[in-house]
């Protein structure tokens, strides 16, 4: 397959930033970008449209070199906001991080092209953003880069690339272009996407910048995880804190995911009490012998148990279908929770913290089975740090 390359970069006031990228990237023989992206605010638009495009700098630049030429419409501009300038970037700091996380995510959504990002221009937070922004994002094939020019041609305005051209440097100092150097240093993206199970989900894109990082520090201290599971008839939640800092309340208020909060209750009082709660085995009567059939009838009955009666002691009813009021109660048949169900229940609870948890801290609280599956499921966090709690409405 062959891949299209994206030349990614966030951009000051300074526009040869992108000359000076793209010809250290043809000194190196990296693929040349087919398209080139810039993250900057309007002034900085502004500017670069009338050095790189009207002039026709980066145009003469491409043919210098004798690389393909990117032309007018191979350029786009990703504006974080219309202030006027840097400075008032510092009260919008959140939609910076949130901006530019949000482009990365979907730049790289797309298998067929690859992504050349370099942080060298703009203020500092754009540059760090977009380096966690392709830590978290970046594929194995794409590239994070940044440039380095030789000290007498750095931030002269006169400069774009290296050209036999004599220029003034500043101060009435004459210098020829062609005896500036360039250098490219680039490494790939850490393959936070692949450990982290970054997967591509509606539910993950509302994450915001400031919450994936936050998340992420403290998933590096899971024993300092607690949960306050809150039985509620009306907003059952669970309450997740990281010592004494409350993180996110995970509700489930709405009346088909009662079950869900009922039966993630009684795997977490079964991993606290000590008392394992195996999954039901499917059971085949040509196959398996009347003791293995009456085992898992057993071990499906007694998840029946904890699950209905949970059910009907949140809900204040003696009728578990009622307390359900939804589909799955069909699937919980003859006082028998059977393996489907089981496995119905465990992958929609899961799903369902992942809306409100990313899902590298999430696998600390999501009932987890041992690694013999004879000893039932655990939760990755000390038993001592989870609570129950009963609220009267």
């Amino acid at each position: 397959m062959t891949q299209k390359t994206i030349l990614l970069a966030t951009l000051g006031k300074f526009p040869q930033i992108i000359t000076e990228t793209l010809y250290a990237i043809h000194q190196e023989g990296f693929e040349w970008p087919a398209e080139v992206i810039i993250i900057t605010n309007k002034e900085c638009k502004d500017i670069a449209i009338k050095a790189l495009l009207e002039n026709s700098l980066l145009e003469n630049m491409c043919r210098d070199i004798g690389k393909p030429v990117i032309k007018h419409e191979d350029v786009s501009f990703l504006t974080i906001t219309e202030h006027d300038n840097f400075e008032d970037f510092i009260s919008v700091e959140n939609e910076i991080e949130n901006f530019i996380m949000d482009a990365v995510r979907a730049l790289t959504e797309d298998a067929e092209q690859q992504i050349h990002a370099v942080y060298t221009g703009g203020i500092k937070t754009m540059s760090t953003i977009l380096c966690r922004a392709m830590d978290f994002y970046g594929r194995p094939f794409d590239r994070l880069s940044s440039i380095f020019v030789s000290k007498d041609f750095q931030r002269c305005d006169s400069f774009y690339y290296p050209k036999d051209q004599v220029i003034d440097v500043g101060a009435g100092t004459l210098l020829n272009a062609k005896n500036a150097t360039i250098t490219l240093r680039t490494t790939r993206p850490l393959p936070h996407k692949g450990k982290l199970n970054l997967k591509k989900s509606s539910a993950f894109d509302t994450f915001s910048y400031a919450e994936l990082i936050k998340f992420l520090e403290y998933s590096s201290s899971p024993e300092e995880i607690k949960i306050e599971i809150i039985e509620n008839q009306f907003n059952p939640c669970i309450n997740v804190l990281w010592g004494d800092i409350f993180l996110k309340k995970i509700s489930f208020a709405k009346g088909e995911r009662r079950g869900l909060f009922c039966f993630y209750a009684i795997m977490a009082e079964g991993y606290v009490k000590n008392e394992e709660i195996n999954r039901p085995i499917k059971i085949d009567p040509k196959k398996h012998s009347q003791t293995h059939i009456d085992n898992a009838r057993i071990a499906a009955q007694k998840v029946f148990k904890l699950f209905t009666n949970k059910l009907m002691t949140i809900e204040g009813t003696k009728d578990f279908r009622e307390a359900l009021k939804d589909s799955s109660a069909d699937s919980i048949q003859n006082e028998e929770f059977h393996a489907g169900a089981f496995d119905t229940y465990l992958n929609n609870v899961k799903s369902h913290i992942q809306r409100y948890i990313p899902p590298y801290f999430s696998i600390f609280i999501e009932p987890t089975q041992r690694s013999s599956k004879k000893l039932g499921y655990e939760i990755l966090i000390p038993r001592k740090n989870i609570s129950f709690h009963r609220l009267e409405d």
